[in-house]
This record gives structure tokens, sequence and C-alpha cells, in this order.
């Protein structure tokens, strides 16, 4: 059966690197192949053509490749040759302070733990790039596709199409323990179709926060942002006491002071009544 994907980037012969068709000889000439089967691939960019600039196989051809492998091999090539920094997504957990609950009227809540902002989204700069690395984990192994370091500290990176991140490969990453968040991919082919730039790829990877996921979060990473988050609510409550005893002394020298007038109304009354 015809392979009919048209693919808006190639493996180029001489470099390995993926490249566009407009930076390509037309044709056969592209000296480009196909990732998944290694055949010469057609580049589609006469400008007379009004069709938009891509790839394609040969009509003859029985090639198996699929949009969703290509993209995601891509990916992994834009992170080992092209991204230093991403955008991460915020962190959210689980929180239980019963003066907190109290102060600001949980009590009627049914769940003792509410959700809390414990880290806004932040840039990741990393200076180390891994790609396709494997772990081993009790003889059994992992292999992580995109794995970002910084200083030593390790950040996993699963791109995805269609199939996220299946259970058995996160029993895994949890037992690594190691912060890991994925990008779905999905989400660019439903605005871009098959038509984009090098920097649209790039830009999505680095900076599409809707995308992006936490599928872990590194044990130590999250007590110790929780930590943070309690200690500063502890802080805010007893700022917030010492400003609710200042109001209520306020009120009480308010009434003493009306009370006071009350009086000197009074006698003022009595003296004139004589």
């Amino acid at each position: 059966m015809y392979n009919d994907i048209c693919f808006p980037f190639a493996k180029d012969k001489t470099s390995n690197l993926f490249v566009h068709p407009n930076d390509v000889p037309n044709g056969l000439k592209s000296n480009c192949y196909c990732f998944e089967c290694k055949a010469d691939l057609i580049a589609i960019n006469d400008p007379g053509n009004k069709t938009t600039p891509h790839f394609r196989h040969n009509k003859d051809s029985n090639c198996n490749a699929k949009l969703e492998s290509f993209l995601h091999l891509f990916a992994k090539e834009i992170f080992k040759n092209d991204i230093v920094k991403i955008l991460l997504p915020e962190i959210k957990g689980q929180f239980r302070n019963e003066k907190f609950k109290k102060k600001l009227g949980y009590n009627n809540f049914e769940d003792d733990e509410y959700d809390i902002l414990l880290l806004e989204e932040k840039e990741y700069e990393f200076d180390k790039i891994e790609i396709e690395k494997t772990y081993i984990i009790k003889n059994e192994t992992i292999r992580v596709d995109i794995v970002a370091s910084k200083d030593g500290n390790e950040i996993f990176i699963e791109p995805f199409y269609k199939n996220k991140i299946d259970e058995i490969k996160l029993i895994k990453i949890n037992s690594l323990d190691k912060s890991t968040i994925s990008i779905d991919l999905n989400i660019f082919i439903n605005n871009y179709k098959d038509s984009f730039t090098k920097f649209d790829f790039i830009h999505f990877l680095q900076f599409n926060i809707n995308s992006k996921e936490w599928v872990h979060i590194k044990n130590s990473k999250k007590e110790k942002l929780s930590n943070q988050v309690a200690n500063k609510i502890d802080n805010d409550l007893v700022k917030l006491e010492q400003i609710d005893n200042k109001i209520n002394q306020l009120i009480y020298e308010i009434n003493q002071l009306k009370e006071d007038e009350n009086n000197i109304i009074l006698q003022l009354k009595g003296k004139l009544a004589y």
C-alpha cells in the first residue's frame, strides 16, 4: 500500500539531520531519505507548484512510516541540537493545615486535603541533553526519550503523539524517582497539521505550557516545596492573627470613644436642664 504521508522534514544523507524541502533540490535529487524505511524521498518544492513544500515516497513504496513516529523522532533531535531551556508547568500538591483551614472557612469541606500551588510556571535551563538513555531498576531496564540535566540534576522528558506513558514505564519512573514531564505533540499537529517550520516546532517544545504535564515529581523536591509553602502559610497566619488583634483593639477603642461621647452628651443635657 502506497504511503501518501507528506513529511514536512526529512533526513539528509550527508549530515543525517532533518532538513526542510525548501533547503534541498527538487525531486529525487534532494539527497534525503525516510527515517523508517531508509528509501530515497522526493522533495516537492517547485515554486510553480501550489502544493505546500514537503517530502514523499515513491508511489511504489510500502513503507509503514507514520506522522506519529516522525514527530517523536524529530522532537528528540530538536532537543539534542537546538534547545537549552524549556518552560516547565506549575506544580500543585495536596495540602493540609488545620489552622489555615479554619481561618479560611474550610470547616465544612468533606476533604481534609485540598490542592495548593507549590511552584509557578518556571523556565528550566539545562547544560546537558541525552537521548534514549537507558536505566536499570531491579534487573529491569527503562529507556527514557530525553534526559535534561542541570548540575547533575536530571529531568525526564517524554514526548508523545497518541500513546501516553504506559503503566509499566510509569512504575519504573516512580521507582527511579526522577521528575518527569510529558509533551503532547497532538496539540501541535492540531494547530499546524503537516505544514510547519523548524522554528514553529522549537517554539512549541520550549514554551507551549498547555502541552506539558508533570508525570512524576521527585519526592525530595515536592517535600521541599510543600515545606516552603507550609512555612509561608504559617507565617502568613501569624501576620493575619496580628492584624486581627489590631483590628479588635481598634474596635474596642472606637466603642470606648463612643461610650465616652454618649456620657459627655448626657452630662451636657443635664446641665442644660437646669
